[in-house]
């Protein structure tokens, strides 16, 4: 959804980070996969506005809109799907992100959305749209959902983790506008282009400062030679010179890290 620097930071706004987020990411380059068509409209780094999303809705016209929201952009998110619910009323609005895996019976609660996607999201959303492209409506065997039905929420229960993250396609970084147009925290990089990635989910630690919700307590890793394949295809496609380990916890296994920067 659309976010200014301004909404982002405050009176910090020179100083905020923008790069592209992993999570849609994934599930984008597992939708191409799996043989469907799909478009990333990524906001904030082109400064698009709420009347230039409707714009590029009603020419795309989707049949499936999916948002991603953190606390700060919940906002913004909901504005967005009501607009995108006046301009295409038939289309399924599906939000995902660290805000409504906290916090899904709030999310609910606001008339755009029809699907909430908890946690990890990529299996769950390729089962919405493949339920969808069948012409289906009936989620009700895809965990870790939440949605509406004859004016109840209905939870489908936690969805098993992903342990094998070796499975799963490098996020669809070719469907983002150019890294050019993003930037990281002044101070935080010495070279550019620059992007993050994510080598391991889950943190099996308790700091009582962190939300676990979406990724669980449970460590699961990349292989080192997926991790390093990865780092060369954005060296090799994208000009990338520097990558940002954005995982919970980097370095729980710290045997897994030596391997990582001993793989060749």
């Amino acid at each position: 959804p659309p976010l200014t620097r301004q909404e982002a930071a405050g009176k910090m706004k020179g100083i905020v980070s923008l790069l592209p987020p992993l999570g849609i990411g994934y599930i984008a380059a597992l939708l191409e996969r799996e043989g469907f068509v799909v478009k990333i409209i990524d906001c904030p780094p082109l400064g698009l506005t709420h009347d230039d999303l409707c714009k590029d809705l009603a020419i795309e016209k989707p049949q499936i809109i999916g948002f991603t929201a953190t606390t700060i952009s919940i906002d913004s998110a909901i504005k967005a799907a009501r607009n995108a619910r006046a301009v295409l009323p038939h289309s399924l609005i599906v939000i995902g992100g660290p805000h409504v895996t906290a916090l899904p019976e709030e999310t609910m609660r606001n008339d755009p959305f029809d699907v909430v996607v908890l946690g990890e999201g990529e299996y769950s959303f390729l089962e919405i749209v493949q339920r969808v492209r069948n012409a289906s409506s009936d989620f009700s065997g895809i965990s870790g959902l939440m949605y509406r039905e004859n004016g109840e929420l209905i939870f489908t229960g936690q969805r098993a983790y992903i342990n094998d993250l070796d499975s799963l396609p490098f996020p669809a970084l070719h469907l983002f506008p150019p890294l050019s147009v993003y930037h990281p925290m002044p101070g935080n990089v010495r070279k550019t282009p620059y992007t993050q990635m994510m080598t391991s989910r889950g943190c099996p630690y308790q700091c009582t400062f962190c939300d676990r919700k979406v990724f669980g307590q449970l460590f699961r890793a990349r292989s080192p030679k997926n991790v390093v394949d990865e780092i060369e295809t954005l060296m090799e496609r994208f000009g990338v010179k520097e990558v940002k380990f954005n995982d919970d916890t980097f370095n729980v296994d710290l045997k897994r890290v030596i391997d990582i920067c001993e793989e060749r």
